[in-house]
């Protein structure tokens, strides 16, 4: 495009080139030109130079005004400050023989935008890589912000790869020239732009204040980046980038780590896009902590030995280790993790003010934004973010805080008045209550050797027992930080909502800096969140591998949790015997659960010889020991006979004292027997409040029982409602059969539409933890190509598989497979051999191959007088059944 208005700007080019400061390049020297990249301010090509073997670039400019022109010579400014750096995309000159004409020339980069090369070879990254590039990153950045340059326009589009190396792009060119020709904010770069810029403030004389970015706002936009380089992909990538997104980042969404991350990774990029620009590091300290971690200068350590891998189970020790640091020595920010800790936690009147405000400003900013966003989304989805958005946010923060400020505050110092009064009423008493850190490590060390579902009402228990309000107790670990247990019981209470409101995000963040202090327990609670999706996405991969390092740190709960692991598959291939080992090490350190775990062994003979005699003895030593859930077992080996003469008035007894002791799974046992008058007078009523119970506090055996009651109408009425979400409840704490009706209820559309894909995949689901009804209803699926293609074969191999396991309906169906050539070829033989085999287990045949298997056995055994005796019988019942259908 043509320039317009010569001014100082051109004739400080002109000077240059003169000067020969800047070198003159002529387009006509120029060959094979093709564009590779448009942006927002231009176009970029590709091009060769004379005899010059080799690509340069040409970057033109939309509108060359003297506004752009400003911005030129500020880019070529700075690069001079900065052009010992090969990490930026070198300068070459200026095409300008032309008025139509004018380009930078610019070095050419072979690996394109960092986006692309991701796209590209991810696979093919090892974590030396990622490093590498990683470092480059933050080193090149950092280096910039010590000549006081501030880039402002970060993202993987102008970040580029030469020769497999870190080159910016640019200074932030491209952002200043658009700022400078149009001040809406790129949509495309919503993710990488330092949130607070979203929002603005209104100073004392009520004029909007526009947030001016900075070192801080590059350290936000790098922290996304170095996601970016770990998972491969831009961030929130599936979604649309526009004030939706934006407004969710405002609100503090962040993307999840990815499994194979070393936890030193996740905490560097965690604390660049803090929301709060003031705890973010610098980049100088985000590359020094870069090189006391990983020792980058030597580039000894191998990264790859860091990666856990899904199907594998084999662990380098001595890389492993490195994961999790003590970052209480030395933080990102080179401060004490523990000062970092209590930025968090406010011990006085002025930050319990500070913290209401902000609740009840939330609250009513997030109704407001939300409905004012739905509208400019679908008015204008183009229009510039600070005037539709955060005018609306800050508008709305102020007028809230002015509203209810003094209500707030009123409020809330009249709740400190009651509780100063209180405190008061009891240092008179002479049973003062005092909490001191021996409590808190005292009751940390009890949760870590109960069951999950189990660990609220102990810490209830304990605090009822040490007569400690829980209102005191979560002051007290709000304000003492300095000891990593409080940090993780602090955890607990967001978890369970005691005392505040249920917050599983800040449960997370808890346990990751007790994790990060290298605190064993932090790191059990790490795992479990990764393991259940509390605060984060479900990632048993991650859960594993922190499970592993709990382990290899000697803790009773982690080889425990490590054990489950193996046990059950999660982040790694079903191992029993495995899992018996860590069962039986954990058990020989006095850990409850383990032993709980290494009976159950023996009673299934789960990598072990089955042994009910030593089942028996470790649930009374358990029982003896007052361990609630083992009084619930000794109580099912009365019930079932497993290593003791069945008697079930014992077995009840047994369950009512385990109930009593707060087991989820006495009361559930409990709750069976009223139903089924098993060592007691059926009541149904009684067994209906019980399965309540337990399914209330989120058990999901009784979540499953009680689901069955609803679907079946077993002493109330049918309420498949009711039904399908306790299944729905039951399946997302796992339970294999709850997930099996889950698909039975998505394939015939009961109380849902009907989806047989999601059907199918619940089904696979089910199956895969072994229920066999599911295989077959898969291999049912595969017959008849609902919710996956039609496979005659594969539903063949299921049925024989499940044959193999005496699954009388399987063998039915493979005999019916057989006889008709389904996927096989025809074997009459075979055919009649297995419904002979299924006959012997259930002389019911199903109605819908009565026929088949008459003919068959006709066939096969003829002139047999207990054959036509059979078959006779059959029959009769036959016409029986429609007589009474009639």
């Amino acid at each position: 495009m043509q320039i317009e208005n010569s001014n100082e700007w051109t004739s400080w080019i002109e000077n240059a080139i003169t000067s020969r400061n800047i070198k003159s390049y002529q387009y006509k020297n120029f060959s094979n030109i093709q564009e590779i990249s448009p942006n927002t301010s231009g176009k970029v090509y590709r091009a060769n130079w004379n005899g010059f073997h080799g690509h340069l670039v040409l970057k033109s400019f939309c509108d060359l005004n003297v506004a752009t022109l400003k911005e030129i010579v500020q880019e070529i400014q700075l690069r001079r400050q900065v052009d010992y750096l090969n990490s930026i995309i070198r300068f070459c000159g200026i095409v300008k023989d032309d008025p139509r004409n004018f380009f930078l020339v610019m070095e050419y980069a072979d690996g394109g935008t960092l986006k692309d090369y991701l796209k590209e070879n991810f696979k093919n990254l090892t974590w030396n890589d990622k490093y590498d590039l990683a470092f480059q990153l933050t080193h090149v950045v950092s280096c910039l912000h010590e000549e006081e340059i501030v880039h402002c326009n970060l993202h993987s589009n102008n970040v580029l790869i030469h020769q497999k190396n870190i080159k910016l792009a640019n200074l932030g060119l491209s952002k200043r020239i658009k700022e400078a020709c149009d001040p809406q904010i790129n949509l495309r770069s919503i993710p990488y732009i330092d949130p607070r810029s979203f929002g603005k403030q209104k100073n004392r004389n009520n004029q909007i204040e526009v947030y001016s970015l900075n070192k801080k706002s590059d350290v936000y936009s790098v922290g996304v980046l170095l996601w970016e380089i770990s998972s491969g992909c831009p961030p929130f990538c599936e979604e649309p980038y526009g004030i939706a997104l934006a407004m969710e980042i405002f609100n503090g969404r962040r993307e999840t780590p990815i499994s194979d991350t070393p936890l030193y990774y996740i905490k560097m990029y965690t604390d660049c896009w803090d929301m709060e620009p003031d705890k973010r590091p610098t980049m100088q300290q985000v590359t020094s902590y870069f090189q006391k971690k990983t020792g980058c200068e030597t580039n000894d350590v191998d990264y790859d030995e860091m990666v856990i891998d899904d199907h594998e189970t084999m662990v380098d020790n001595g890389h492993v280790n490195e994961i999790i640091q003590k970052e209480c020595e030395i933080g990102v920010n080179g401060e004490n993790v523990n000062d970092n800790v209590n930025d968090n936690v406010n011990d006085n009147v002025s930050d319990n003010v500070n913290d209401n405000v902000n609740d009840n400003v939330n609250d009513n900013v997030n109704d407001n934004v939300n409905d004012n966003v739905n509208d400019n989304v679908n008015d204008n989805v183009n229009d510039d973010i600070n005037d539709n958005v955060n005018e609306i946010v800050n508008d709305n923060v102020n007028d809230n805080v002015n509203d209810n400020f003094n209500d707030n505050v009123n409020e809330i110092v009249n709740e400190n008045h009651e509780i100063m009064d209180c405190d008061e009423e009891m240092a008179d008493n002479d049973h003062e209550i005092e909490i001191h850190d021996d409590n808190i490590n005292e009751l940390v060390d009890l949760l870590s050797d109960v069951k999950d579902e189990e660990e609220k009402r102990k810490i209830f228990e304990y605090l009822n027992e040490n007569n400690i309000s829980p209102q005191l107790m979560y002051d007290f670990i709000s304000i003492s930080q300095d000891n990593v247990n409080s940090v993780i019981l602090l955890g607990k209470f967001n978890h369970f909502g005691i005392e505040t409101d249920i917050n599983e995000q800040k449960a997370y963040e808890l346990y990751q800096k007790a994790a990060c202090l290298e605190n064993v327990h932090g790191i059990n609670y790490l795992a479990y969140c990764y393991e259940k999706g509390i605060g984060v996405k479900i990632n048993r991969s991650m859960a594993f591998e922190l499970y592993q390092k709990a382990a290899d740190l000697e803790n009773a709960a982690g080889q425990n949790n490590l054990g489950y692991c193996y046990d059950y598959g999660i982040g790694t291939r079903v191992n029993k015997k495995k899992a018996f080992e860590l069962y039986k090490k954990a058990k020989e350190q006095g850990h409850c659960v383990a032993q709980y775990n290494l009976a159950q062994c023996y009673e299934e003979g789960n990598g072990v010889g089955e042994d009910h005699d030593i089942a028996f003895k470790l649930y009374k030593e358990l029982a003896d020991k007052r361990y609630p859930d083992g009084i619930e077992r000794l109580g099912h080996c009365y019930q079932y006979g497993i290593g003791a003469i069945i008697n079930f008035e014992r077995a009840v007894e047994l369950y009512k004292e385990a109930e009593k002791l707060g087991s989820m799974s006495g009361l559930t046992k409990l709750a069976n027997c009223y139903h089924h008058g098993i060592g007691i007078k059926v009541n149904k009523k009684k067994s209906l409040e019980l399965y309540k119970k337990a399914a209330d506090s989120d058990y999901n055996i009784a979540q499953f029982n009680l689901a069955c009651i609803y679907d079946k109408g077993e002493g109330v009425e049918k309420d498949y409602k009711k039904a399908f979400e306790l299944f729905e409840r039951s399946a997302n704490g796992q339970h294999p059969e709850a997930i099996c009706y889950l698909g039975y209820y998505y394939q015939n559309g009961i109380e849902t539409n009907v989806n047989e894909k999601k059907a199918f995949e619940f089904y696979q689901m089910a199956a895969n933890l072994g229920v066999k009804a599911a295989k077959f209803n898969l291999a049912n699926m595969y017959e008849k190509g609902e919710g996956v293609d039609k496979d005659s074969k594969r539903a063949f191999e299921i049925f024989k598989e499940l044959a193999e396991k005496e699954y009388r309906e399987a063998i039915i169906q493979l005999g019916y497979y057989y006889q008709h050539g389904i996927g096989t070829d025809v074997d009459g033989r075979r055919a009649y051999e297995l419904y002979k085999k299924a006959k012997y287990l259930d002389n019911n045949i199903v109605e819908d191959i009565e026929k088949d298997v008459e003919q068959i056995f006709s066939q096969y055994e003829q002139g047999s007088g207990d054959v036509q005796n059979e078959l006779e019988n059959s029959r009769r019942n036959k016409r029986k059944r429609r007589k009474n259908n009639d």
